[in-house]
């Protein structure tokens, strides 16, 4: 019980101990922390009474999802086993740090969690002994999980309850599942094909579940969230006006349709589809047996009346994860590449919107992604346009520049009349609805021009969303928005330090915290009915008909966060369309090829990261899923170019 932590804890940042770490509603500073803060933004020109604690929970939680992004299961608490609650529990308190990728531990994998270690290190959950758990250890010691989100006594109990009973993962009905193989895939589309009209079918695309279905360890309710992902993602990409409905071609709700010309992806000879295929790293083609027969069914049926481009289908889990993040995410949606042409499409002038006092402008002290002030701007443009300003502790041009309690009338720009009062932004992140009214997002750097991820110096995702803790345009931004707009309290109206009449009357002019409210609400009220009519037919169903749409995890953090997680030799088997591991095993041991790819750990319970499953080779056009592939009857695919 008295093992002091080991190096590789010690040295783990603390993030909620950072400049650069999110702040939660669940890992505050202190309240003296925030009024200490308040009177640094002040200096000697102005004293401000301390922020009321109610003012600091919603700027602490401004720009952040709330509660758990994924934690929380849709089963009520009194059904669930104590092995769910442990896992659950587990899940939302230690797996965005201890996933296996950032930190050797993988916290959802019992072998990681149980495995005994080299070098005298503690097993950090020994079954059926708290003395010998290292995990048991940290916890009652309030040493994990870090920051203020400690595990209450009734948590601890759960966790010790748990170990003490054997420390088994829970039964998930997973294994009741109808096992989906390939062929079964290749049926569903070709049935789906046969029963469309001729003309229709150069246009269908299909995205298929299986890998998520055949994973035992998934609950029924991740594979509903999981179609929900890709029903969200796909109209996310979307500059349509109507929303697209997911068409299930299978009796499993498994393989789904999508018509391109409903997305816009059929126009300049499919080139946003083919973008799509030249990322895709799990194209396979089969050479014998009933698959081949069915795979080359569906190319000449393609074929008949256009081209067929190789794929099938494409997994929905890895176009989840990569199509919601940058290159792909920009190409997609075509995101322009400044912030003055973005102004230029979008048909409004932030500058000329300012001069005008045609915006509402709204501030605080401590954001939700840093512990810096950020600035948050309404366009009223065709659909309704949120820019944010972010700030460095201190900017290049002038210290002072990123407080905005003296210099709340920026940007800084040569026609701005308040340019004394103007504050100098290192960034920001600008959320515009779109035509179906869902979200979509953009990050800029100080100069306006369209960067993939802002630097963690001003800004940083706890969550690790992306991966690590930079916030990642697209995925990680729907992350946090996962209802919309969220909620925050301006502060710089009722307390900023401007004495000069001409800059009074203009925060009074642009700084209205009850339109802002009221904006903010319906702009959340508006995407929470679209959002709704997108997820809801896969989640608002059974048990959860009656449940309000908000109530669910965020379903593409879901998706992102199963599809990042190392890989076991059953998930690799499932991957290669494999029922049982043990054949998957007892090939690798006998093949020098595999064991060189990085598979020769799977058979002793070692697993493979993510990253390295669909990497490609130095000098090869394949991923080591491909040229696995090869080894179990099928070939990778290669992408047909239109040019």
């Amino acid at each position: 019980m008295g093992n002091a932590p080991p190096a590789e804890f010690a040295s783990q940042p603390n993030l909620a101990e950072r400049p650069d770490a999110i702040l939660t509603v669940s890992t505050p500073p202190t309240f003296r922390e925030v009024t200490d803060m308040t009177t640094l933004l002040l200096g000697d020109r102005v004293r401000l009474a301390p922020l009321k604690k109610s003012s600091f929970v919603l700027a602490a939680s401004w720009f952040l999802a709330l509660g758990p992004v994924d934690g929380t299961n849709l089963r009520a608490e009194s059904t669930k086993s104590l092995a769910q609650q442990a896992i659950e529990l587990i899940e939302d308190r230690c797996a965005s740090c201890h996933d296996g990728q950032g930190h050797p531990l993988d916290s959802l994998d019992r072998v990681s969690l149980t495995r005994h270690r080299d070098g005298g290190l503690p097993t950090f959950v020994e079954p059926g002994s708290l003395e010998k758990s290292y995990l048991w250890t940290l916890v009652e010691a309030d040493v994990m999980p870090k920051g203020d989100n400690k595990l209450s006594d009734e948590e601890k109990t759960i966790l010790k309850n748990w170990i003490l009973e054997g420390a088994d993962f829970p039964d998930y009905g997973g294994g009741e599942r109808q096992y989906i193989s390939e062929l079964e895939i290749l049926e569903s589309i070709q049935n789906h094909l046969t029963q469309t009209r001729i003309e229709d079918r150069p246009f269908l695309r299909y995205f298929s579940l299986h890998a998520l279905v055949n994973n035992r360890e998934l609950t029924d309710d991740k594979i509903r969230l999981s179609a929900a992902a890709l029903a969200k993602t796909i109209n996310s990409l979307s500059r349509k006006r109507s929303l697209i409905s997911l068409i299930p071609v299978d009796s499993n709700q498994t393989v789904f349709a999508v018509n391109l010309r409903d997305l816009g992806w059929d126009e300049d000879r499919f080139q946003k589809w083919q973008e799509i295929l030249a990322a895709y790293p799990y194209g396979i083609k089969p050479i014998r047996g009933d698959e081949q027969r069915l795979f080359t069914n569906i190319q000449e049926m393609y074929q008949s009346r256009g081209f067929f481009d190789g794929f099938p289908y494409i997994r929905a889990d890895w176009f989840v994860a990569t199509a919601m993040r940058p290159p792909l995410y920009h190409k997609l949606l075509d995101i322009p590449a400044t912030l003055t042409e973005f102004q230029q499409e979008e048909g409004f002038d932030r500058h000329s919107d300012f001069l005008r006092n045609q915006m509402i402008r709204g501030g605080v002290l401590l954001s939700g992604i840093s512990y810096q002030p950020r600035i948050l701007d309404y366009h009223e443009a065709e659909r309704g346009i949120w820019i944010s300003s972010d700030f460095l502790t201190q900017p290049t041009s002038d210290p002072e520049r990123g407080n905005i309690i003296r210099y709340p009338l920026g940007p800084t720009f040569d026609k701005n009349p308040h340019s004394a009062a103007a504050f100098e932004e290192a960034g920001g992140e600008i959320i515009f609805t779109l035509p179906n009214g869902l979200h979509a997002y953009m990050l800029v750097d100080g100069k306006g021009n369209r960067i993939n991820s802002a630097p963690i110096e001003i800004v940083a995702d706890r969550t690790l969303i992306s991966g690590t803790s930079q916030v990642v345009n697209g995925v990680s931004c729907i992350s946090c928005h996962r209802h919309g707009m969220i909620d925050f309290a301006d502060e710089i109206s009722r307390g900023h330090g401007q004495t000069n009449q001409a800059e009074i009357a203009k925060i009074e002019a642009i700084f209205r915290p009850d339109d802002l409210k009221r904006q903010l609400r319906r702009d959340q009220s508006a995407y929470l009915r679209t959002l709704e009519q997108v997820v809801g037919p896969h989640l608002q169903v059974g048990k959860d008909e009656d449940t309000p749409i908000e109530s669910f995890p965020e379903p593409v953090t879901t998706v992102v966060k199963l599809y990042q997680r190392s890989l076991t030799a059953d998930q690799v088997a499932s991957e290669l369309s494999l029922q049982e591991p043990t054949f998957l095993n007892e090939t690798i041991k006998n093949q020098t090829e595999l064991i060189a790819l990085g598979l020769g750990v799977l058979p002793d319970g070692g697993t493979v990261k993510r990253e390295h499953w669909e990497a490609k080779g130095r000098n090869s056009s394949e991923s080591v899923f491909q040229r696995v592939s090869r080894k179990f009857g099928r070939i990778p695919v290669t992408r047909v170019s239109l040019d």
